[in-house]
């Protein structure tokens, strides 16, 4: 639980500042038969991807790389869409 409340403090400290008044979507789910956990952060496409300009030595982004196991960021309909599944281990 503290890992996910450590996640979305991050992504909403690094996704917030450059929406201009548009809105982002943070969806947290829980899917049941594998236990895994997964952050979805949605925003519109123009935004961009709110980890993709971090300099390497962020300590957001080590905090995100830490906490996860991949990240995937992809463009569906005019809204992009970051995927953080928690790391298990």
């Amino acid at each position: 639980r503290h890992n996910v409340l450590l996640l979305v403090e991050e992504l909403v400290q690094l996704g917030s500042p450059g929406l201009d008044g548009d809105a982002a979507c943070l969806t947290v789910e829980h899917l049941g038969k594998t236990g895994r956990v997964e952050v979805l952060w949605e925003a519109p496409a123009a935004r961009g991807n709110p980890l993709g300009d971090l300099p390497d030595d962020d300590l957001a982004l080590a905090i995100i790389n830490h906490l996860t196991h991949e990240r995937t960021y992809e463009v569906v309909d005019g809204i992009g869409r970051l995927r953080l599944p928690l790391s298990t281990a």
